[in-house]
């Protein structure tokens, strides 16, 4: 049998429509609105399913029906008996088929009850013709071990919700240990940045406003620490080409390997020193074994000489683009 329809904002809980297919009690309703409410907690990522999918959660001798409309943010819930779950699979399709045809009026958060009276006829069409899974007689009879078991259900999920967040609080708890230790242990800036935003956002979940706040100082500290060494780093690359520059303009059609390198040497060695800390170690020993190779230029090969200088005409402007 069939006892109750009801139709949620699945993003607000909010209830759109309900039907008792008895007689209707707002008391009634609101027991299982707050039922509602734990059950979306408890099931979590099971709704948002395809229209096509059904999910069910015993309530005693009874079923509690989900089918989730994600394309309305909307959620169809059908209180029935378990035997029938194969003739509420069909009515399901059948109301789901009525929701669509009115999908305008749940497009709004907010929606006038007149608006549904067309609709909510058209429901009562389709139950009437549906005598196989609804009776009257019955209804009075059992509703009151409906609501019994929504409220056992109720409690059960309640509990399990708060064991489940205690857990999940022990769980992040230690992470967030262990995150710790790895922001003390990491040297790269950038990494410590990332380390203290998950920490923060783990936190946040569990409602640790001590360490939150904490590490949102830590990271704050970072950040002014990443650009302020990014306009260091952007002038020494500046000075570098320009250094480059002035040392070929005169050369007067000298060779390459007579040129002066030592401005072009000091800059390009400030700019490695100032990755520390943000790119990798092979980004930056890169760079600093051009810079010595400068200083030597008359020892090395004109090829790579030549390398050498092309390499930095061409270095990125993009400071970034040096990061790991």
């Amino acid at each position: 049998m069939l006892y109750f329809i009801f139709i949620y904002n699945s993003e607000t809980g909010d209830l759109l429509y309900d039907k008792d297919l008895n007689v209707s009690n707002e008391r009634q309703m609101d027991l299982f609105g707050s039922f509602y409410t734990a059950l979306k907690t408890f099931l979590g990522g099971v709704m948002g399913t395809a229209i096509e999918s059904i999910k069910t959660v015993g309530l005693g001798q009874f079923n509690a029906y989900v089918i989730n409309h994600s394309e309305l943010s909307i959620d169809l819930v059908l209180i029935a008996e378990k035997e029938d779950f194969k003739d509420i699979d069909r009515i399901s399709k059948k109301i789901s088929e009525l929701i669509l045809k009115y999908n305008s009026l749940f497009a709004e958060r907010t929606v006038q009850a007149d608006y549904f009276k067309e609709f909510d006829e058209a429901v009562n069409i389709l139950i009437l013709s549906e005598k196989k899974v609804v009776d009257p007689l019955l209804l009075i009879e059992k509703k009151g071990d409906i609501l019994k078991s929504i409220w056992n259900q109720k409690g059960k999920l309640s509990e399990q919700i708060r064991e489940e967040r205690e857990k999940e609080r022990e769980r992040s708890s230690k992470e967030v240990g262990i995150l710790s230790k790895l922001y003390l242990d990491e040297g790269n800036v950038l990494k410590k940045f990332n380390i203290c935003q998950r920490i923060i956002k783990i936190a946040e979940s569990i409602e640790d406003e001590r360490t939150m706040v904490e590490y949102q100082k830590i990271a704050k500290t970072l950040i002014d620490e990443i650009e302020d060494t990014k306009i260091r780093l952007q002038h020494y690359l500046l000075r570098t080409k320009q250094c480059l520059q002035e040392a070929i303009d005169n050369l007067y059609g000298a060779s390459m390997t007579q040129g002066q390198y030592r401005d072009v040497y000091s800059s390009l060695y400030s700019f490695s020193s100032k990755l520390k800390n943000l790119a990798s170690v092979e980004t930056r020993q890169k760079y600093i074994n051009m810079a010595n190779k400068l200083l030597e230029s008359h020892k090395i090969a004109k090829e790579e000489l030549f390398k050498i200088i092309h390499e930095i005409e061409n270095m990125d402007n993009d400071i970034e683009s040096y990061f790991i």
